[in-house]
């Protein structure tokens, strides 16, 4: 684990404390879900007292599989030394990498998940969407009692479609229903195989998730960091982002998609990376007057 690791920072920028389960339960200190290890739902509880200080993880099982799957979800295996250097030599964002050291990527235990999530999020507020995933788990999810807590899984396609469209409108998807109806019925079918993708090409990837009905670039390169944990890539058009930028760099104005473009590139390699801990810090409230507020 790197030893300046903050969980709470790490999960919070993500996360709203008021809006759970989405399907995590957090405090300052503490992380539950269900995923999935080996085919089985698993309750895990990860702990952290404070940031730097060992990860405690309990779950009913234990071992080397549980040990990989918290490690991706968590990010602890991606080094953002690079993207720290980026924002360390920018003189806009030169003090700010001290305090995003600890911040690692969080992502989702499945691809399944990280799709639904996106599509979800599609043009509305981050904050709608996480109480609308919300409501989508507390309708569709058995919580799993472990040690004295209601932890939730993500729901698998087949409980969308039993849930069918009417269900989902009712939750307030409104036409996302339909879209989320139809790329369950593409994962159950099995014309869509979505944990095969870690293994493709961003042009096979493209290829794959541009076909489906709902989803654009915007919603691949989502996707990419959310679920695939690809850094190579960055969803330019995100307003949040070219909000922030325009903040920061531009007097105000809203950055435009090729203003966020030229910026990746003046920074090189690492620029995907390095906004993603931008974003974070603006989420957290860590860039100063040019944060955003949490009602985002």
């Amino acid at each position: 684990m790197p030893e300046e690791y903050s969980l709470y920072q790490s999960v919070s920028a993500w996360i709203y404390s008021d809006i759970q389960p989405v399907p995590e339960i957090t405090s300052p200190s503490q992380l539950s879900r269900v995923v999935s290890i080996s085919s089985v739902e698993m309750p895990v509880i990860i702990r952290q007292e404070q940031p730097g200080a060992p990860l405690s993880v309990y779950s009913p099982q234990a071992g080397e599989s549980l040990r990989d799957v918290v490690t991706r979800m968590l990010g602890l295996d991606i080094d953002t030394t690079g993207a720290l250097r980026v924002l360390e030599e920018d003189p806009v964002l030169s003090s700010l990498h001290m305090q995003v050291r600890g911040i690692r990527p969080y992502s989702t235990p499945s691809v399944f998940e990280a799709l639904i999530k996106t599509v979800i999020q599609q043009q509305i507020s981050y904050r709608a969407a996480n109480v609308l995933t919300k409501r989508l788990i507390e309708r569709m999810v058995i919580p799993v009692r472990y040690s004295e807590m209601d932890v939730y899984g993500f729901p698998n396609p087949d409980k969308f479609i039993a849930l069918g469209i009417e269900g989902l409108r009712s939750i307030g998807l409104g036409y996302k229903a339909s879209i989320l109806l139809s790329l369950c019925n593409e994962v159950v079918s099995g014309r869509l195989e979505l944990e095969n993708m870690h293994r493709m090409t961003y042009e096979e990837l493209s290829s794959l998730l541009l076909s489906l009905r709902g989803v654009g670039e915007w919603t691949l390169q989502t996707v990419c960091i959310a679920g695939l944990r690809r850094f190579d890539v960055f969803p330019n058009s995100d307003i949040g982002i070219r909000n922030l930028l325009g903040r920061l760099y531009f007097g105000g104005v809203r950055a435009t998609n090729q203003q966020v473009l030229d910026l990746m590139e003046s920074w090189g390699r690492h620029a995907a990376m390095a906004l993603y801990l931008l974003m974070c810090a603006d989420v957290l409230g860590l860039v100063g007057p040019h944060s955003r507020t949490r009602s985002r």
